[in-house]
């Protein structure tokens, strides 16, 4: 009776030690795939300075320095609680380059209202701009 509880034993144990290699395996696996095979290469970034203004009761965007913005960046104007979105396209048929001026069809924006502006560069979906336009 005895050997035969024995037995019982290691078989218990025998399972249990299979059980914990087993989650120490899984375990592994998942820290070696969340590290090393799901982290994404090098990110694409877009270097840009850009100011906004309120000119002639219009926004106006312009690009100081960096790079130019490809036609599918949108532009996201926000006049107290309204908003409106755009992009290039809908604004000019090229890339907006260094120094020129967008001023999306906003309307006249009347005196007082608070004016925000935010740029999304969707090539590496990323905010270029986000301020409160004076």
């Amino acid at each position: 009776m005895f050997i035969q509880n024995l037995r019982n034993n290691e078989a218990v144990s025998q399972i249990v030690g299979e059980i914990v290699l087993l989650a120490l395996v899984i375990t592994s696996i998942s820290v070696i795939f969340s590290q090393v095979l799901s982290t994404p290469g090098p990110q694409d970034t877009t270097i840009v300075t850009i100011i906004g203004k309120i000119e002639d009761n219009q926004a106006v965007f312009e690009i100081q320095r960096g790079e130019p913005l490809g036609l599918d960046t949108i532009i996201i104007i926000n006049i107290a609680g309204n908003i409106n979105e755009y992009s290039i396209k809908d604004i000019q048929n090229h890339e907006w380059n260094i120094g020129e001026p967008i001023s999306p069809p906003t309307g006249i924006i009347p005196n007082g209202q608070r004016v925000e502006g935010t740029i999304v560069d969707t090539k590496t979906n990323s905010i270029v701009f986000w301020g409160v336009l004076q």
